[in-house]
């Protein structure tokens, strides 16, 4: 049931730049080259860590540093989930104590309802990450220890590289009380809920993008329509509901994060394609 929750509610770039010598990363008796790095800071003004953090992306092809751009990683997942980007990414904190490190292996799961494989690093001389405002450079060379998974989902991986920092686009608007109401992405977001409450299922992939909705048909084949709208109208809240959780709106480029509280914090995430706002 979380699962379903976490998905119902849930600038100016450079391409990834080549490695010199390409890296690899081995996942069960798969081996995929590791051949792009890419890296930006990521202030995390919306809220969602405590800190700004480095994140780091080694893969096996040309991609765009918009991929990690947003608070929540909702499109990198999907596409590591599709097998259309395959790597790892690398998250460091700016302002922790802790060297700790953290990474996603970016390779579809066996099961695809179980999330990608993460893993922390933590004060490993063959784990040799730096990174400052203007540079992330690093020496990687890890294979874990022990891992709970079959063969099949074992990890390796290693690679050698150095990159400029990716501009990341700053928060270009910060709204509460009767302006985040009023907003363009809350807007959309109200017409979406109550479309997807109704059972219009058409309606609501009017305001959602392509990937939301994929995501939405996989818990209706699951779960039975019948049986997934009731799941719906439990946790997904009302108009009025949600009117009195919304506290504030931030918009980063054509991304928006919509922060309501209810029994603890929820964000909920919507881009811009073309002049409409859609849930993501």
């Amino acid at each position: 049931m979380c699962s379903l929750i976490i998905i119902l509610l849930a600038g100016l770039a450079t391409a990834a730049g080549p490695l010199e010598t390409p890296g690899v990363l081995s996942v069960g008796k798969s081996e995929i080259a590791l051949t792009h790095v890419c890296a930006l800071l990521f202030d995390h003004e919306e809220g969602v860590n405590e800190t700004p953090e480095y994140r780091i992306l080694l893969s096996d092809r040309e991609i765009s540093p918009t991929l990690i751009q947003a608070p929540v990683l909702h499109e990198l997942d999907a596409l590591a989930r599709a097998g259309k980007l395959q790597g790892v990414l690398l998250r460091l904190n700016r302002d922790s104590e802790s060297n700790d490190i953290y990474g996603t292996v970016l390779f579809p799961p066996a099961n695809p309802y179980e999330s990608l494989q993460f893993f922390t690093v933590s004060g490993l001389e063959e784990f040799n990450v730096k990174a400052d405002d203007q540079t992330a450079s690093g020496e990687v060379a890890y294979t874990p220890t022990s891992i709970d998974s079959d063969e099949s989902g074992t990890f390796s991986f290693k690679a050698t590289f150095k990159t400029a920092l990716s501009p990341c686009p700053p928060v270009s608007e910060k709204l509460e009380g009767p302006a985040a109401l009023a907003s363009a992405p809350v807007k959309a977001l109200f017409v979406f809920q109550e479309k997807l409450r109704s059972g219009d299922l058409e309606g609501a992939a009017a305001q959602a993008t392509a990937g939301k909705m994929k995501e939405i048909q996989t818990f209706v084949d699951q779960a039975g329509k019948e049986a997934f709208l009731e799941q719906v109208k439990q946790f997904v809240p009302d108009t009025e509901t949600l009117t009195q959780q919304i506290r504030k709106v931030f918009v980063r480029g054509a991304s928006a994060t919509v922060i309501a509280e209810d029994q603890g914090t929820n964000y909920l995430f919507l881009v811009k394609e073309g002049e409409a706002w859609k849930v993501n």
